[in-house]
């Protein structure tokens, strides 16, 4: 991603959409905050053009994932009075599996499917699970990293395609900012800083 090409509208919605994941076929899953029924999620098809309501209810879901074989979306939701991971077949089936009990949000894949990462305060928390023909826990969730920043609607964490790294939002002496900051030709920073001996 270089800026190079043009700006093409994707969805145009008159409640702003806020997307979370993105399906290797091509579909994007988003939520909408409607005044009526609160935040929904919503699924948009690339290929034809379409946005479809994915699960409407009088509760809050957001932060929808796509798992990495598009068959599982797994959101938060607060229908059980508070914030818990849920998932659902992609697409539904009406079918709903809460994940979590005693709080979860922003749920995230591994690259290879076979763990569920969430976050629970401000830990990040990992449950393996298989997502063959039904989706089943395969042992006890283990903490991964805290503190992580785990606020606001999107989440603040991704997980590297070798399964074994984090990007996450962390605080720094206590607090938190609103900053980016990214490091380019971060082994050159680092030899400038601290020189190693040769």
């Amino acid at each position: 991603v270089d800026g190079s090409g043009p700006v093409r509208r994707v969805l145009e919605a008159d409640i702003p959409p806020y997307p979370t994941s993105w399906s290797g076929d091509g579909v994007i899953a988003y939520y909408e905050m409607d005044p009526e029924s609160m935040r929904d999620l919503w699924v948009y098809r690339l290929a034809d053009s379409t946005a479809t309501p994915f699960y409407e209810t009088e509760f809050n879901e957001k932060g929808a994932s796509f798992s990495p074989d598009g068959r599982w979306l797994a959101y938060t939701s607060d229908e059980s009075g508070t914030d818990e991971v849920w998932v659902q077949p992609y697409p539904s089936t009406g079918q709903k599996i809460r994940v979590t009990d005693g709080g979860g949000t922003d749920p995230g894949w591994s690259p290879d499917g076979r763990v569920l990462y969430y976050g629970r305060g401000e830990q990040l928390l990992a449950l393996p699970v298989d997502v063959g023909a039904t989706f089943r826990r395969t042992g006890s969730e283990r903490l991964v990293l805290e503190p992580v920043l785990f606020w606001g609607n999107m989440r603040r964490y991704d997980v590297h395609p070798d399964g074994r790294h984090f990007l996450v939002v962390r605080p720094i002496g206590g607090q938190y900012s609103n900053e980016i900051q990214v490091v380019v030709n971060g082994f050159e920073l680092l030899e400038r800083v601290a020189p190693t001996a040769r």
